[in-house]
């Protein structure tokens, strides 16, 4: 039988995941007819990086052409990837119609968005060489959700002798050395026509970027400037690229937050781009640049005038734009299948108009081989066995289906199983939820998508769902945790002890000057009075909060006041437990979207530092925080007189929490709420009856009225404002973003 064989290296996403490679026989090959020409494309695959997807190694499609040593074309067919079979493709061309002992051209050409006529077309070699491929979104290529965004990489190769190493410039190959006995085996090494450019852009001292929430909202994104957006089919062609400059974005490939979306230590900014000389060109006209809007609070340096080490509106800046160079200056030139990463620190401001953006630097550069470690995947007892999944947790925002997110890539068929769903209630308890409603889909292909469908919750508390995903080959399952948010979403945490900052530094760690645990106010002087034990009759005394215990009281607390009653106490003394009081959690609400009544925005303040009334600063009433914390239990006052005392008290207030490291947490900025804002706490907190262990938020206004910036609210009619009486306080506090609670 007569046969060439063809092992194709194909560069994929299956990772060489052993403590060694090794270089296996090739796949034993079925019989099959005389004459025939075989293709072996179980050849070799390249272990990739942790965080690469699937696509960038994903071929759907082959155009194999056979030119003869003069250039004429010989032969051409297009293979489509779903029918090699156990890695052999069978041509339709015979050995019979090459000549004996000539040299011929054998070219591969993968996921080329050109027809099979185009190619069919061609009658020269040359003609192939001189093959262009536009892609304009080649940055975004396997975006699903991109309209016009390739779905997988071009890519190209050309044989070479099977038991020859490939040579540094390529080569014409015998197809038939005229000995009907003997086998033609070829080797093909398949590489990507785009350069992979990875940006890590970190924060710097002077900076801290926007919180994960609300980046998207403000304005985050990126565009490349000068994007190479053609390509030669085959490399070693040399072809000026067109360039073109995008919109901007910030999905996909636009990471706010690497990691850990609590602390965004770094926007990181993966992007595709063909290759590229802009040697003897105008830098500004034809130098690829990624240019990024990154929303931010800028601090400056200590020291300076205007240091600001807090987050505050003013020191926020919306429109920070930057631009940095995607591989080293001097180059000039990008490369085919080459990974370029690009690391660089944020400690200035960024510019407002995105035509003018600050350069940042210095930059540290590197590039590569966009491929690493190979090993070969013959029969089936050689092939590797792995599963891969791009991310171990999904976010869902107000949206019932998301089908591009999670990719995988598999040596076998995936199943994907909901392990359990739930969510935290209000007294931050975890209660089961079915999961009857919740599927997870995956493609049913090898690399692709994982769809998940889950209905947006009603009950205002994040949905969290727990994936298992394996495979046939029983390779360890991956887990991931989906988070499902709708528009209005309430989560809590545990208070631990209360106090004020004009108490002279007593907390319930530290004794402090005088041990002042209580304050009342002296309404004609306008002014506190304070007191070094607690009393009733005092408008606020400090509190700590212990959980109780036993099953029905998860989540509540046993609430005392404390007290340091000598200046030898080496620990406070507490009263017996306030039994009204049970809950001494801090609620913390957050709101996608304005309503036609209210504006979503930071309620301003007025000169002293307090929510600004109307008169100060006009429809401030009808302002909302998209993201406030209300005072748990621990901040129980008794009924105040008018709003000037509320304000005073809820500016010295202050409310801790235990953080994950065992550390105390001082939280401070407490404020007023507007009007509107206490309505939307009616409009969110249970009725009486329907106040169950279901709820996200507990009932927290059980008053007649709550005092706001605008005067005292009635929770019967929240539009209903007097300032005559006296009232309860409940204090909130702007969360800027999740470092801050």
């Amino acid at each position: 039988m007569k046969r060439i064989i063809s092992y194709l290296t194909l560069f994929g996403f299956a990772a060489c995941m052993f403590a060694a490679c090794t270089r296996d026989e090739a796949p034993a090959l079925p019989a099959e007819s005389e004459n025939s020409i075989r293709l072996g494309i179980s050849g070799i695959e390249r272990m990739t990086r942790a965080e690469d997807k699937g696509v960038e190694s994903r071929v759907d499609r082959l155009d194999v052409l056979i030119f003869d040593a003069e250039g004429d074309k010989r032969h051409y067919e297009r293979v489509a990837a779903g029918s090699v079979d156990e890695g052999v493709i069978t041509l339709k061309a015979k050995r019979s119609d090459f000549a004996a002992g000539a040299g011929y051209w054998v070219y591969l050409i993968a996921n080329t968005s050109h027809a099979e006529a185009d190619f069919e077309a061609l009658t020269t070699r040359d003609g192939l060489l001189a093959m262009m491929q536009r892609d304009e979104n080649i940055h975004m290529t396997g975006l699903s959700n991109v309209t016009g965004a390739p779905e997988t990489f071009l890519m190209d190769g050309i044989a070479y002798p099977r038991n020859e190493a490939e040579p540094d410039v390529p080569g014409t190959v015998k197809l038939y050395d005229g000995v009907p006995s003997n086998d033609t085996e070829l080797m093909v090494t398949l590489r990507r026509a785009a350069a992979k450019i990875v940006v890590h852009i970190r924060k710097g001292k002077s900076i801290t970027f926007d919180d994960y929430a609300t980046a998207a909202s403000h304005g985050s994104g990126y565009y490349v400037r000068n994007l190479p957006v053609t390509t030669a089919l085959v490399a070693g062609v040399e072809q000026n690229a067109d360039v073109a400059t995008p919109a901007k974005n910030n999905a996909g490939y636009f990471e706010w937050g690497v990691g850990d979306k609590t602390s965004i230590d770094e926007v990181r900014v993966t992007a595709y781009a063909y290759s590229h000389d802009w040697n003897d060109k105008s830098a500004l006209d034809w130098e690829p640049r990624l240019v990024v809007n990154l929303p931010m609070w800028y601090h400056g340096e200590e020291g300076d005038a205007d240091y600001e080490p807090d987050k505050t509106e003013k020191n926020f800046l919306l429109n920070s734009y930057y631009q940095i160079p995607i591989c080293r200056p001097s180059v000039k030139r990008l490369e085919r299948n080459r990974y370029y990463e690009v690391t660089v620190e944020v400690n200035a401001k960024g510019a407002v108009d995105a035509s003018e953006p600050v350069e940042l630097g210095p930059i540290e550069f590197s590039v590569e081989e966009w491929e690493e470690e190979t090993i070969p995947i013959g029969g089936e007892t050689a092939r590797p066995h792995y599963l891969m999944v791009n991310t171990d947790s999904l976010e869902m925002h107000n949206v019932a289906y998301d089908a591009t997110s999670i990719e995988f890539a598999s040596s076998s068929q995936v199943k994907v199983t909901v392990e359990e769903s739930w969510f935290i209630n209000k007294f931050g308890v975890k209660r089961p939820l079915g999961t009857e409603d919740v599927a997870a889909e995956p493609d049913a292909i090898l690399s692709g998508h994982i769809g998940v469908r889950s209905p947006v919750p009603t009950n205002n508390a994040p949905r969290y769902i727990k994936l298992k995903v394996e495979n046939e080959d029983q390779v360890e399952p991956r887990y991931i945790i989906v988070i499902q948010y709708p528009l209005v979403y309430i989560t809590n945490t545990q208070g631990y002890y209360s106090y004020r900052e004009d108490f002279g530094s007593t907390t319930y760690e530290n004794r402090g000057e005088k041990g002042i645990v209580s304050a009342s106010y002296l309404r004609w002087g306008k002014r506190w009075n304070y007191l070094n034990s607690y009393s009733n009759s005092y408008y606020f005394c400090s509190k700590v909060a212990e959980l109780k215990t036993g099953e029905r009281n998860q989540g509540k607390s046993n609430i005392y006041y404390y007290a340091w009653e000598h200046v030898w106490d080496e620990s406070p003394q507490t009263s017996n437990v306030l039994t009204e009081l049970v809950n001494a959690r801090m609620y913390h609400v957050r709101i996608a979207a304005s309503s036609g009544e209210y504006t979503l925005g930071i309620p301003r303040r007025n000169e002293e530092g307090y929510t600004a009334s109307d008169d100060e600063a006009p429809n401030n009433s009808k302002v909302v925080s998209p993201s406030f914390l209300l005072a748990s239990q621990l901040g129980a006052t008794q009924t105040a007189s008018s709003t000037a005392q509320a304000e005073s008290h809820c500016a010295k207030y202050v409310e801790t929490y235990v953080d994950d490291k065992g550390r105390t947490v001082h939280l401070t900025g407490w404020r007023l709420p507007t009007q509107y804002e206490i309505g939307v706490i009616l409009g969110l907190q249970p009725g009486e009856r329907e106040n169950t262990d279901d709820m996200a938020l507990d009932r927290v206004l059980t008053g007649d009225r709550y005092w706001s910036a605008s005067g005292a609210v009635s929770t019967d009619d929240w539009h209903n404002v007097t300032n005559y009486g006296s009232y309860y306080t409940r204090c909130i506090r702007d969360v800027y973003d999740s470092d801050d609670l």
